[in-house]
């Protein structure tokens, strides 16, 4: 005759993914170069194949100090970077780019699996970046890319007409 009583935090789900439509409907962007930006190799080999179908050259980082390393060698035309990882997160990897990089800073895309927690759902909201969460819609992944790519097309670095 035993009863047990689970009581689970209510939690607000997060405010819908900040959106990443274009205003304006825009010719699709050619081959850019991305770099990718996340602690789990089954979500790199997920991101990387998505990105190659599309035409793109995808470098991958393991953690925020790999990708400060790939910032400081090439220019990328956009980042998909994971908030929760080892060594160096997504948080402080942005706040790296803002000093180093400034230009590229709303190049980030962020990816996160966590939008429960405050001080993610905090981040995501103080900084105003696109982001998508884990599990991953892939074409929900796709127009996020597609519309950072309009977005910033034209911008200096632009590394989709260059053959290298």
């Amino acid at each position: 005759g035993a009863s047990f009583v689970t009581q689970l935090p209510v939690v607000a789900p997060p405010k819908t993914e900040k959106a990443l439509q274009p205003e304006v409907e825009e010719e699709a962007p050619g081959r850019a170069r991305i770099l990718v930006v996340d602690d789990e190799l089954p979500v790199q080999e997920l991101l990387c194949s998505v990105l190659e179908a599309e035409g793109h050259e995808v470098h991958l980082a393991g953690n925020g100090e790999a990708a400060l390393s790939c910032l400081g060698s090439y220019e990328y035309d956009l980042i998909l970077s994971d908030i929760k990882m080892p060594e160096l997160d997504g948080e402080e990897l942005l706040a790296q780019i803002h000093l180093r990089w400034p230009h590229l800073a709303r190049t980030v895309i962020l990816t996160t699996g966590d939008v429960v927690t405050e001080k993610t759902r905090a981040f995501l909201e103080r900084d105003g970046l696109p982001y998508i969460t884990k599990p991953f819609d892939i074409n929900r992944l796709r127009q996020a890319v597609r519309t950072a790519l309009i977005r910033s097309a034209g911008g200096a670095g632009s590394t989709r007409n260059r053959s290298d």
